[in-house]
């Protein structure tokens, strides 16, 4: 109203200073009041560090420190007055006779081990679940036994004993709920049903770790409750307070370092891919350490109790850490627990199609990813930056801002997971089905092999689904962080583009690589020839062919290099074999022989699968000065050939011997003309040609 009024006179010369916590919204609707009115605005001072309140925390904490001896003594001495013997022995009995009644309870119909294998996640989970009701069952019965039996025996009491049973009973059955839970995880002797990834000997050893831990906080907690009902406006309160939590924390603190190495297993197991496989660097950081990170929540949880007790004005809560603490310990089993069912479900089904690999992949990773989103989410809330405010803060709006992109990376991840599936699932399948056509040939004996279009296209598919995946992810992510994408499309379309002009033999590469891939041209292990090598297929990239001749040496050559392409391990091959005979050779048992041997190879065991058409003589196809040219031919599967050529050549020798067929070697005739030579020139040439023997 004041605002309102100044504005309707003339404030002009008039200089207003706001505070600087004024909120944004009520300081925009000021500035526009004084706007209209002609005042102006000055800017707020800066605020000095007050070391004030550090001066009043450090009075409050030696207050605490000179009055904590007197009142340790008051708070023994309200013992001794309000608390008098009967109330002591009343309470221990009403949880004596209470922890009777919950130890008959949670042993109502157990029954020991039997030595059953454990089953998939599914089956412990259902034979755990009866446990954990009935343990809860027997911690109800407790909280009622001890409260009745406390009710009747102190009915005449005011209130101190009252007070002393019901803090007592609430510390003990908080205490049971947690040992409760613990039963429920690690099942300590019952294999059969228990749900955390935890061999036996480490079960029991977390176990006997977490039963000590909770048989110490008992006490710790008693007291620090009890101080705080009995004094809450003592001086010392605060410093007890904090002491209290300090030894409660360490008690904390000793369990995680205690069990750090089954609880490492239990975070590779839930977040990663299993105990001794190889992890992630992040996931085998936090599985390595995650006792340092634990360890500092719990001493974070002491500052903030601190800060809260003594008013130093510190940011952290303690029931935001203590919430913080809770999350994060429930986090691993929470996870590790879907990631069993899925485990579970996916190898009791023994359908596969794609849709169902990519949701068996997508969705064990999407509930994973949700549950830890939503602890990061949750924990952010409880330290004040709620993702979900309606009217949201400076904290609120980054909170927001970093779910939503988390939410983008989540669900990119998941279909990742999901590609990864089908992927792992097909390339053996692939793989397999490719090399069933020559099991057991050595490098080089072979001339490729038969391929599968599969197993040719799936590294492909998968580096073109991450690209995509990513790329989506990653723009989806930073939309979510407020950033303006428009531009950034409208910048990579110009890049795009001047890339496009820049690299056109890559361009090029790239889309004569889709038609070679979209018309089959060639497979991952085929033999092929074009125009810039040969070799057998052994890798496909988006811009090139890797091939391996067969004398070892390896080309890569870009696929708008390559021309056209001859692929000699595409369903058949003809070879024919050339064999030279004597001119004056039976034809007819040449080709009963060949015929022969023909249905000899096609016999034998090694060889009869990979002839289509049997070794047989084709006749004559030509003829020589010397020898009858006769063609042998057989078809066979692609890659086999050289293999059963060197056979049949080996075969055709041996036959031709035992029927007495001899090859016909090259021969080269040479022709001269004859003419009548004198007897008398002749005798004359030789006497010249043979020199005189001299007489003795």
């Amino acid at each position: 109203m004041l605002i309102r009024g100044a504005a309707a006179a003339d404030a002009s010369g008039i200089t207003v200073t706001l505070p600087a916590d004024l909120d944004p919204a009520v300081r925009a609707q000021v500035l526009e009041t004084l706007g209209a009115a002609g005042a102006s605005v000055a800017e707020p001072a800066p605020v000095a560090f007050d070391y004030g309140a550090l001066t009043e925390v450090g009075s409050r904490l030696d207050a605490a420190l000179e009055a904590l001896p007197g009142a340790l003594f008051r708070f023994a001495e309200l013992l001794a007055t309000y608390l008098s013997l009967w109330h002591v022995l009343i309470v221990v009995v009403a949880l004596g006779l209470g922890l009777v009644v919950e130890g008959g309870v949670r042993r109502l119909g157990a029954r020991p081990s039997n030595g059953e294998a454990p089953g998939d996640f599914r089956r412990r989970l259902t034979l755990a679940l009866w446990p954990f009701g009935r343990d809860l069952l027997a911690i109800a019965g407790f909280v009622a036994v001890a409260f009745a039996l406390g009710a009747v025996a102190l009915s005449s009491d005011d209130g101190p004993g009252r007070t002393l049973l019901a803090l007592s009973v609430n510390v003990v059955a908080r205490m049971l709920v947690l040992l409760a839970i613990g039963r429920f995880l690690l099942a300590p002797g019952h294999p059969e049903r228990r749900l955390a990834p935890l061999s036996d000997a480490d079960a029991a050893n977390v176990w006997r770790v977490l039963l000590a831990t909770l048989l110490l906080l008992i006490p710790i907690r008693w007291l620090i409750e009890a101080f705080a009902t009995a004094l809450p406006t003592d001086p010392a309160a605060p410093l007890v307070l904090v002491l209290g939590e300090i030894l409660a924390v360490a008690v904390i603190v000793t369990l995680f370092w205690r069990v750090r190495t089954p609880m490492s297993g239990l975070i590779e197991h839930a977040f990663g891919r299993g105990r001794g496989e190889p992890q992630s660097p992040l996931i085998g950081l936090f599985a390595r350490s995650w006792h340092v990170f634990y360890s500092a929540i719990a001493v974070l949880r002491v500052v903030a109790l601190a800060g809260e007790q003594f008013g130093a004005g510190l940011p952290a809560d303690p029931r935001a850490s203590g919430a913080s603490f809770t999350i994060l310990i429930l986090l691993p089993f929470v996870i590790g627990g879907v990631d069993a069912w899925f485990k579970a479900a996916a190898n009791g089904d023994r359908e596969r199609t794609s849709g169902g690999l990519l949701l068996r992949g997508s969705l064990p990773a999407l509930l994973k990813g949700v549950v830890l989103l939503l602890g990061v989410a949750l924990i952010a809330r409880s330290w004040g930056a709620d993702p979900f405010a309606a009217e949201r803060g400076v904290a609120d709006a980054i909170a927001h801002a970093l779910f939503h992109a988390g939410a983008a990376v989540l669900i990119g991840w998941a279909l990742w997971q999901g590609v990864r599936a089908i992927i792992d699932y097909y390339e053996p399948l692939a793989k397999a089905a490719a090399q069933a056509d020559a099991p057991g040939q050595e490098l080089g004996e072979t001339m490729g092999r038969k391929g599968s279009r599969l197993e040719t296209l799936l590294p492909v598919l998968q580096s073109a689904a991450y690209t995509v995946i990513v790329v989506m992810s990653g723009l989806t992510a930073l939309s979510a962080l407020g950033v303006n994408i428009g531009p950034l499309l409208a910048g990579a379309g110009v890049v795009g583009l001047a890339i496009g002009f820049g690299a056109q033999t890559l361009v090029r590469d790239i889309i004569t690589g889709m038609f070679y891939l979209m018309e089959d041209a060639f497979r991952v292990g085929e033999y092929i020839v074009c125009g810039a090598g040969k070799g057998m297929v052994e890798k496909i990239s988006l811009r090139s062919v890797r091939l391996r001749h067969h004398r070892g040496p390896v080309y890569t050559i870009p696929f708008g290099s390559m021309g056209t392409v001859q692929n000699h391990s595409r369903d058949w091959v003809k070879l024919k074999l050339m064999l030279r005979v004597p001119l004056d050779v039976d034809l007819e048992l040449v080709r009963k022989t060949v015929k022969k041997v023909g249905t000899e190879l096609a016999a034998d065991e090694q060889f009869k699968d990979q002839f289509l058409e049997p070794v047989k003589s084709q006749g004559v196809v030509d003829v020589d000065d010397s020898a009858f040219i006769i063609a042998v031919k057989f078809v066979c599967r692609p890659g086999q050939q050289f293999v059963l050529r060197r056979h049949a050549y080996a075969k055709i020798q041996e036959a031709f011997q035992k029927a007495g067929i001899e090859f016909a070697p090259r021969k080269v005739i040479v022709g001269t003309e004859t003419h009548q030579i004198d007897p008398s020139v002749a005798g004359a040439g030789a006497s010249a040609a043979v020199p005189p023997v001299a007489a003795n």
